[in-house]
């Protein structure tokens, strides 16, 4: 009978020792007498075996990480405390499990895979960070270190994971990122370009704008190919290098860093420049220590104040301009002065000198001219004034329509070869190149250009030649451009002086407006002009040799033309005298002339009546109302001024259009800016005539206007739709 099977027990060897022993005991009957055999077996090495095993469970179960053994099959047959901890699940709820039932998503599959070919030998261990589920569904941020698990005759039986749960770590290194993230945009919104430099002047941290300060400034940045100021480099340079140093400021930043180390203090480093692919750029800097931080720690700010500086620069650059400029006009009034009361003292002295009635009529004849000749000139020193003031305040308007160039040359040739044979000089055009007849621009601009450059010549010229030649030019874009030079032999200009003449009120000196006159404002408006039209202009000169002006002006696209080769060809071409002139006719026809001013009333009352008009007048928009709604009155053309009291002609000319009249009503106004010449045509009337009076733009007007009236009441008596005024 057995009394007992693989009974553990220890026993005693002979020389004392204990060892581990597997007793067996069996009761064995022989007759009547009971005996007892037992079997033992020495288990000494395997309980030692079974203490290791259970002692390395122990630490497998005492670890933080997950340590899982998988068969080749993937299926998990170990599963440690850990494990439960991180995924939930229990030792007998994950085994024998697949081990893809800890990880799901589009990752999966490429976690199996691996661990299946590191299992068949076709890869070896791993460490990959992924992502893990618990047994609640939630997911787990995971690092997986994989290897095979070999046997002793080198065979793979399986593969272990040892998993770390990074969830916390991985959150906190996100968050410390956020922050730094944070910090980094905060700094790199400062405009200010910052570094931190520790107490060995190594640079720590650098925002972006210390960067681009030092990109933009590469002498800066990298000194003789070494020394270098961005993370990690280090303001401190040996002593015996300093002296090979790009950057001076630095040396003078390096020696208040090591100031502040010993005093807390904050320091600013005085401004200091650097020039920039020629130009020049300013800096300030502030040091400042951290106090807070274990480490002495200095922050270095470099702020660029080239903004401001170049601000205060050129705020000094316009005092000065503006006193030049206030120094220019004082004396620009003081030659106006001068050039206005010469033609006045003219004009007043011989008015009185007309007004003696023992004159002759040759004496009264040369009076008049000498009014009308400076009328003309005063007339002139106010249209300069008046054009500039509209090209300073951009109302100057350009008018680009067909011109016929040739012709217009053609006639300011012939009116500088009067001129020149008056002042005993010569004169002469020449075309450099073939001309086209028409040209896109505003003709009458490019007339005044030609005409103040021309008058120019002649004025400063006392003997020798003018030169006026024109030539076709294509630009570096395909442009196409008239070029236009005018040359004399006159005073010349010092090429000192010559620079300043396009500025406005600026004459080469004073002793020049003495001696010639002039408003020194003809070239600044040429200069304008023609920036207007498209071109450039600009001088050579050589003093007592003559000079020439010259200028481009772009032609636009006109229509095409047969090219003119010179003014000879173009004059034979030219058609002869029309055969039926145009002989003037009387007027006749009823003018209202609403005019507060009584010497113009007598003007254009003795210049209308006498071309054969019947003019009734009154003072101001109030009467011309009244008289133009009369029933007993029939006016064929009104003559509105705009600026009268009472009512001004704006007022009364809507007042006259609500009211239905459809007669033409025309616009007397000194203004010659086009905004409010507009305004007048806003207001009704149909054109303009502008004051100072030209007695042919006058009479034209009323007769064109008086004829329209005539054709539209012939329509209408024969019946035919009247024609809208």
């Amino acid at each position: 009978r057995v009394i007992g099977i693989g009974r553990e027990v220890q026993a005693r060897r002979k020389d004392g020792t204990l060892i581990d022993i597997d007793l067996s005991v069996a009761e064995v009957r022989v007759g009547d007498q009971i005996f007892f055999s037992g079997i033992v077996k020495d288990i000494t090495e395997r309980k030692r075996n079974e203490r290791r095993l259970n002692w390395l469970a122990t630490i497998v179960d005492s670890s933080n990480e997950a340590i899982i053994g998988l068969d080749r099959k993937l299926t998990m047959h170990s599963w440690n405390k850990a494990a439960e901890r991180i995924f939930g699940y229990t030792h007998d709820e994950a085994i024998p499990n697949c081990i893809a039932l800890l990880f799901s998503g589009g990752e999966q599959l490429e976690i199996l895979q691996l661990i299946q070919d590191i299992s068949d030998g076709r890869a070896g261990q791993s460490r990959i960070e992924t992502c893990g589920l618990t047994r609640t569904g939630d997911e787990v941020e995971l690092s997986l270190s994989i290897a095979p698990i070999i046997e002793n005759d080198q065979v793979i039986s399986g593969t272990s994971l040892i998993i770390t749960d990074v969830t916390e770590s991985r959150e906190m290194q996100r968050e410390i990122e956020r922050t730094r993230a944070m910090a980094t945009r905060t700094l790199n919104s400062l405009n200010e370009s910052l570094a931190l430099v520790d107490d060995q002047g190594h640079i720590l941290v650098t925002n972006s704008a210390w960067n681009e300060f030092l990109e933009e400034l590469p002498q800066i940045n990298n000194q003789w190919g070494e020394v270098k100021l961005l993370e990690g480099d280090c303001f401190f340079v040996p002593e015996r290098r300093s002296e090979e140093l790009l950057w001076p400021p630095q040396l003078e930043i390096a020696a208040r860093i090591r100031e502040l180390l010993t005093d807390p203090e904050p320091v600013d480093v005085d401004q200091f420049i650097v020039q920039d692919a020629g130009a020049q750029k300013w800096f300030s800097v502030k040091l400042a220590r951290l106090m807070e931080t274990d480490s002495n720690q200095i922050v270095v700010a470099i702020d660029d104040i080239t903004t401001e500086k170049q601000a205060q620069l050129d705020a000094q650059r316009a005092a000065n301009a503006a006193l030049a400029a206030n120094v220019a006009k004082s004396e620009f009034l003081a030659n106006m002065s001068h050039e206005i009361r010469t033609p006045l003292t003219a004009i007043l002295g011989f008015t009185e000198i007309l007004s003696d009635s023992d004159l002759d009529t040759e004496e009264q004849e040369r009076g008049l001219q000498t009014i009308r000749r400076n009328g003309e000139h005063l007339l002139s020193i106010i249209n300069e004034i008046l054009d500039l003031s509209k090209i300073e305040s951009g109302k100057l308007d350009i008018e680009r329509t067909t011109c016929e160039v040739v012709q217009l040359i053609d006639d300011l040739d012939a009116m500088m070869n009067v001129r020149a044979k008056t002042l005993e000089l010569e004169f002469e055009t020449e075309f450099l190149t073939p001309l086209p007849r028409i040209i896109e621009t505003d003709g009458i601009r490019l007339k005044q250009v030609l005409f103040n450059l021309l008058g120019n010549a002649a004025k400063f010229t006392s003997e020798g030649l003018i030169r006026l030649t024109v030539e076709k030019q294509t630009d570096a874009t395909n442009r196409e451009l008239l070029r236009f030079e005018v040359s004399d032999s006159g005073i010349g200009i010092d090429p000192k002086t010559a620079g300043k003449l396009f500025a406005p009120f600026t004459q080469a000196d004073s002793s020049v407006s003495r001696k010639y006159g002039g408003t020194g404002l003809g070239l600044a408006i040429c200069k304008r002009l023609v920036g207007l039209l498209g071109g450039t202009i600009g001088l050579t000169s050589t003093p007592g040799k003559g000079s020439t002006f010259w200028f481009t002006i772009e032609i636009g696209s006109p229509p095409s033309s047969t090219p003119v080769h010179s003014l000879e060809d173009f004059r034979r071409e030219k058609r002869g005298p029309q055969a039926f002139p145009n002989v003037q006719q009387p007027l006749v026809c009823n003018i209202l002339l609403a005019e507060d001013s009584p010497d113009s009333q007598r003007l254009f009352n003795f210049i209308l009546t006498k071309a054969g008009g019947r003019v009734t007048i009154v003072n101001n928009g109030a009467e011309a109302v009244k008289e133009a709604t009369n029933p007993a009155n029939c006016f064929d053309v009104i003559l509105m001024d705009m600026e009268m009291p009472v009512m001004d002609g704006y007022t009364a000319t809507k007042i006259l259009r609500q009211a239905g009249y459809r007669k033409p009503i025309l616009a007397l106004t000194a203004h010659a800016i086009k905004s409010l010449q507009d305004r007048c045509l806003r207001a009704g009337c149909d054109a303009i005539v502008t004051k100072p009076l030209d007695r042919h733009s006058l009479l034209e007007a009323v007769r064109h206007w008086s004829a329209e009236v005539k054709l539209i009441t012939e329509q209408t008596l024969k019946g035919q739709p009247e024609k809208s005024f």
